[in-house]
C-alpha cells in the first residue's frame, strides 16, 4: 500500500440543512416553500380488510333467483377457516355452505370439502355482493 504524498487537511462540517460556502462558513438553510424536485408523492393506500370479528355474526343473504335467507358466520375455527350456518336457504349454493374464509377484502362461503360456493366483496355500505361460483347468480349479504 502506498503512503499519501500530500498532507491531509480537515474542515468542520456545515450545520444540518445548510451548505458550506467557499470561505468555509455555513450558509443558512433554504426557507423555500416549494417541495424539492426529487420528492415523490405518497400513493393512496388500499382500504384495510375488515377483521373477522367485524364480519362474524348474523347476516341476511339474498339470492337473486331464490329469495333470501339467514346465515351465521362464527369465529369458531375449523382448521384455517371459520364455521358458517345457513338457515332457510333454498338455493343449493347457499344451503350447503358450512364454512367461510376471508382473503383480503374478499369473503368466500365454502361448501364441505372446501369448494368456494360464493365469493363476496364489500360494497362500501357495510354490505357484500358477489356471485355463486357455479350458477353465477347474484348474491348480496347485509346485516
Amino acid at each position: 500500500m502506498a503512503a499519501p504524498t500530500e498532507d491531509v487537511t480537515s474542515q468542520p462540517l456545515p450545520p444540518a440543512g445548510g451548505e458550506a460556502t467557499p470561505g468555509g462558513t455555513a450558509a443558512a438553510p433554504s426557507t423555500s416553500l416549494a417541495p424539492p424536485s426529487n420528492q415523490v408523492a405518497a400513493l393512496p393506500t388500499a382500504p384495510r380488510p375488515s377483521s373477522t370479528s367485524s364480519i362474524s355474526g348474523s347476516w341476511k343473504i339474498s339470492d337473486a333467483a331464490r329469495g333470501s335467507c339467514n346465515i351465521s358466520l362464527t369465529r369458531q375455527a375449523l382448521l384455517d377457516v371459520y364455521r358458517a350456518s345457513p338457515s332457510g336457504c333454498q338455493a343449493g349454493s347457499l344451503a350447503k355452505v358450512n364454512a367461510w374464509q376471508q382473503r383480503g377484502q374478499e369473503i368466500d362461503l365454502l361448501e364441505p370439502g372446501g369448494r368456494t360456493a360464493v365469493r363476496l366483496f364489500p360494497t362500501g355500505d357495510g354490505a357484500y355482493e358477489g356471485a355463486a361460483t357455479l350458477s353465477g347468480a347474484k348474491i348480496r349479504m347485509t346485516r
